[in-house]
C-alpha cells in the first residue's frame, strides 16, 4: 500500500509555501475555535471536556479519536498534541485536527460527489476557498482545497492514488502557531 500521508504531507507544504509569511491578517476570518469547540494549545483533558460527553474516545501516542457524523458523513475525528508526557513544565498541546471519513470503510462508496458536498459544508463556515488544486498522480489523482482563518490553515483533500474509483476524503486543520511541531511529528 502506497504511503499516502507523504503524498498530503507534500500538498499540504506546497499549498502552505503560498501563504508562508502572510502575517497580515487582512480579510481572514476570525473563529470562535480552532477545530470543532477546541483551540490551539488545549490540553487532553480540555479537549475532551469540550467535546459531546456521548462519544467513545480512544486516546494512544498524542491523538485523541472519536467518531462522529460531519456535514451528514461517517468520520473519524482526531486531534494531534505535541509536547511531553508526564512533565509539568511541558505537557501536551492540541496542534492540529482532522476528518477522516473513509478510515476503516466508515463510507465504502465516497465519491466525487460526497467531495463537492463537503467542501459546500466547509464553504458554509469558512468561506470561499483559498486554493483549489487538482494533481494527476500514476493513474490516480489528487484534489485539495484550502481554506485559512486567522490561526488555522484548513486543508480538504481527495484522493485516488490507484485510479480504482476508491476515493478517501479527509480535512485536515493545522494550528499556524505550531507549524514547526506539526512538521516534526508528520516526520516521526
Amino acid at each position: 500500500m502506497p504511503n499516502y500521508s507523504k503524498i498530503i504531507i507534500a500538498i499540504i507544504i506546497a499549498a502552505g509555501v503560498v501563504y508562508a509569511g502572510n502575517e497580515l491578517f487582512y480579510g481572514l476570518p476570525e473563529t470562535e475555535h480552532d477545530f470543532r469547540q477546541a483551540k490551539w494549545g488545549m490540553s487532553p483533558e480540555e479537549v475532551r471536556a469540550s467535546e459531546n460527553p456521548d462519544l467513545q474516545d480512544t486516546f494512544g501516542d498524542n491523538f485523541i479519536f472519536y467518531e462522529d457524523k460531519i456535514a451528514g458523513y461517517d468520520a473519524v475525528i482526531s486531534y494531534m498534541f505535541w509536547g511531553q508526557l508526564a512533565t509539568e513544565d511541558q505537557s501536551l498541546q492540541l496542534i492540529a485536527g482532522n476528518y477522516d471519513f473513509g478510515a476503516d470503510n466508515l463510507n465504502p462508496n465516497l465519491s466525487v460527489g460526497d467531495f463537492e458536498a463537503i467542501k459546500q459544508f466547509l464553504s458554509s463556515q469558512y468561506g470561499k476557498p483559498l486554493s483549489d488544486v487538482g494533481v494527476e498522480v500514476g493513474h490516480g489523482s489528487i484534489k485539495t482545497v484550502m481554506w485559512e482563518t486567522r490561526s488555522t490553515e484548513i486543508v480538504l483533500s481527495l484522493r485516488d492514488i490507484l485510479g480504482d474509483g476508491k476515493f478517501q476524503i479527509d480535512v485536515a486543520f493545522l494550528s499556524k502557531k505550531h507549524k514547526s511541531q506539526i512538521d516534526s511529528a508528520l516526520d516521526l
